[in-house]
């Protein structure tokens, strides 16, 4: 073997002992506490990108979008621009985000009951983790609270998005619910509604109302944490609002809620609105 040839081999061997030796960094500390962000994105493309040392590739991406949550919400065509990255590499790099969401999504999936805003944002969170543009969804619950569908109503900028009420009242009727719950995100804004975001909700709530659909709550969320419409009585002004244009009771609902709002609990529905005024 020529000097060359042996210099490459000695190289070769040193890498794929580092290779080793970070996996069993990772078998001891699966959850990445000591990592960098660097070493995170080293592992990942050892999966796409054999036997090439994928530090220096790891630091220039980082550098490149500013963190690892960066890199991961990249555009591949961005990606692929460096070299040693391929469109395999990209594809692996930007579906590990939304695969995440979508394993915790999974985990929660089966029999689930939004009965309050700790467990309709425990839930909801996850739908808007590492999101950079704004969204709307929206749950649709029967009348004990249980989840029919959460479906994407609409998405946007980074500091908007259209709330199509038509959208939201034909997919409240399409699955059937009794109750729908709102959440959109504010991944570049603060954390308290705009005064957009409290007319739209009550425009949704009469528009619900007049197809006996209650709007139990409207959730924002932040990086920093999330607001809930019904524990800061902004629910409370949409129904009042209803009653006034469509002649309807739901404030005595309001008030039955309220008598709950300490432990944070929607009031349930009993099986016969017509004795309980609710919906």
């Amino acid at each position: 073997m020529d000097g060359g040839a042996e210099k490459a081999a000695e190289r070769e061997n040193v890498h794929a002992g580092h290779r080793e030796r970070v996996r069993g960094a990772v078998d001891t500390d699966p959850d990445f506490t000591t990592f960098s962000e660097h070493e995170v994105l080293e592992y990942l493309l050892f999966t796409t990108i054999p036997r090439i040392d994928t530090n220096v590739l790891a630091h220039k991406l980082i550098d490149a979008f500013g963190s690892l949550s960066g890199v991961l919400n990249a555009n591949p065509a961005e990606l692929v621009r460096f070299a040693g990255v391929s469109q395999t590499t990209a594809r692996m790099l930007t579906a590990v985000i939304p695969a995440a969401r979508k394993a915790e999504i999974s985990r929660l999936k089966n029999n689930v009951f939004l009965d309050s805003h700790e467990a309709a944002a425990a839930y909801m969170h996850a739908f808007f983790a590492n999101r950079n543009t704004e969204l709307l969804y929206l749950a649709c619950l029967d009348v004990n609270d249980r989840l029919l569908n959460m479906g994407l109503i609409t998405s946007g900028a980074t500091h908007y998005t259209a709330f199509d009420v038509k959208k939201i009242v034909e997919s409240s009727c399409r699955h059937g619910a009794s109750k729908i719950i709102l959440a959109h995100n504010h991944p570049a804004g603060s954390l308290a509604p705009s005064s957009a975001d409290e007319f739209v909700t009550a425009k949704a709530a009469v528009a619900l109302s007049a197809m006996g659909i209650l709007l139990a709550d409207h959730i924002i969320f932040t990086s920093d944490g999330y607001y809930s419409f019904y524990m800061h009585g902004k629910i409370a002004g949409a129904y009042s609002m209803c009653d006034r244009i469509l002649g309807t009771a739901y404030m005595n609902e309001i008030r039955e809620r309220k008598q709950s709002a300490r432990s944070g609990k929607y009031i349930r529905e009993t099986s016969d609105p017509k004795n309980s005024g609710q919906v």
